[in-house]
């Protein structure tokens, strides 16, 4: 007998199985794993060199046979036709191979989620998720390969949601996982966890967490007058954009603003563009963080009758970004360029909707925050458009 032959049959009978409804609903049903002994499945029993493996194969399958694992069917000259699986010997045929049977992994699943059940509101999501899926015997290895990957998954998503000052993917990594590159490993998986929790396609998704790939600065023009560290800066004049990093933003305090609006801008490319004339122009880069949040709230405090306005793209994306500006901060942001009459006089520029957008729009229909915008929201959907802010030309 040979233990290749035995491997290669058993696993292949067990991967059927897995698939299988018997695997989810139980063997009451009329249905049985079968192995047909052909080309796709078993070459070596039926190729021109079959003569060289044959005897071990069919002595292997005598063997698995004798001790009940299999059934078998042979054909008019007494050769293997198919196998199929003894269902009562589903469970030995996992320790043959040494490996967890699905009733255990399923135990051992359940094991570590409730470890993390009613941790942090992301972390319990996740947790929510993977025991649906496996209530109704949905696949889960898109979301993790082996009950190691999972418990590593959620203890990240945890530390995560405790993550207060900024730190890079890296010291990340080596703080928590005791390995600096670790974190590069698994990035794929964790963005694509985040991306279904916020509906979002951001691209430096971790960030809302204050996890970086690299240091954040922040970029603010126009008018605004500033002290860091007994330094007073001037924006006026300074005549240009100002780069702060974090450490900035913790020891800035404002002297003045002198400004009649306060804007946040989605895109670089529109935030050099915009006209910073009487204006405190802040550029975002998608959704805020840590730093941007600390210095929006110290303007707000500093004076909080002035107005404060985000100017985005015309899609989901762009109001997804207000609700969270909105959410974060407590700040009453209203939009600026991003409504009906804007996407009617660009009309030429705007691009047709993916059904994602489709989809994330007709949720922020629900949204209580942006109920003013609904307008918005259904001229995109009826007309099916969106418009990105870099084609809007200024007043």
């Amino acid at each position: 007998m040979s233990k290749q032959f035995e491997t290669i049959i058993v696993e292949k009978l067990l991967k059927k199985y897995e698939r299988s409804k018997i695997s989810k609903e139980g063997s009451n049903r009329n249905l049985a794993i079968r192995l047909s002994f052909d080309e796709k499945n078993m070459p070596k029993y039926v190729l021109e060199d079959s003569y060289l493996y044959e005897k071990d194969i069919e002595e292997t399958v005598a063997v698995l046979h004798k001790s009940r694992f299999i059934d078998v069917k042979y054909d008019f000259n007494k050769r293997i036709k198919e196998v199929q699986l003894n269902l009562d010997k589903v469970e030995e045929c996992y320790k043959l191979l040494n490996k967890e049977s699905l009733k255990e992994n399923r135990i051992s699943v359940m094991s570590v989620l409730e470890k993390y059940k009613n941790k942090g509101k992301l972390t319990s999501w996740y947790v929510s998720k993977i025991e649906e899926r496996i209530a109704f015997y949905k696949p889960t290895t898109s979301y993790f390969k082996n009950v190691k990957d999972l418990e590593e998954v959620l203890f990240i998503l945890d530390r995560l949601e405790y993550q207060i000052d900024e730190i890079s993917i890296r010291n990340f990594s080596a703080k928590y996982l005791k390995d600096s590159k670790r974190m590069e490993v698994l990035l794929s998986k964790l963005e694509r966890i985040l991306h279904e929790y916020f509906d979002s396609n951001e691209k430096e998704i971790l960030s809302r967490f204050n996890v970086f790939r690299n240091p954040t600065f922040l970029y603010i023009k126009g008018m605004g007058k500033f002290k860091i560290n007994n330094q007073i800066i001037d924006l006026k004049d300074l005549k240009s954009e100002l780069i702060l990093s974090s450490n900035h933003v913790d020891n800035l305090q404002v002297v003045s603003l002198g400004c009649t609006e306060v804007i946040t801008v989605e895109n670089l490319t529109t935030f050099y563009d915009y006209p910073s004339f009487n204006r405190c122009i802040i550029y975002l880069g998608g959704f805020h963080n840590k730093i941007r949040k600390k210095l929006l709230c110290k303007l707000y405090e500093f004076n909080r009758s002035i107005p404060f306005y985000h100017f985005g793209d015309i899609d989901a994306g762009g109001f997804y970004i207000l609700n969270h500006l909105i959410e974060d901060t407590k700040i009453p942001f209203k939009t600026m360029y991003m409504d009906v009459n804007t996407l009617k006089k660009y009309s030429n520029e705007t691009i047709p909707l993916t059904k994602e957008d489709q989809k994330r729009l007709k949720q922020l229909l629900q949204n209580k925050n942006l109920n003013i915008y609904k307008d918005v929201f259904m001229y995109m959907l009826e007309h099916n458009i969106k418009l990105e802010q870099e084609n809007i030309i200024y007043d």
